[in-house]
């Protein structure tokens, strides 16, 4: 079961299982949500994996969560290293 929050969008071949995803957000095409939390207004881009994890937007700004090994746009160069 998965819990869906108003104008969430799941784009095409997305699987969300097992989940909840509050107001606002996108899941890209063939990404996939499990044992997770997505909060107001997270775009997850195609083919992204979220996996026991929460997915959140900071600043109030709306946060774009990437593929594993993808370049991320809102990551500073040099952070994670």
């Amino acid at each position: 079961p998965a819990s869906l929050g108003a104008r969430t969008i799941v784009r095409p071949g997305a699987v969300v299982s097992r989940s909840v995803v509050w107001d606002r957000c996108t899941i890209g095409d063939h990404a996939l949500v499990d044992q997770s939390v997505v909060v107001h207004d997270v775009q997850l881009r195609e083919g992204s994996r979220l996996v026991e994890a929460i997915g959140t937007a900071r600043s109030g700004a709306p946060a774009t969560l990437a593929p594993p090994g993808a370049s991320h746009p809102n990551q500073r160069p040099g952070a994670g290293r």
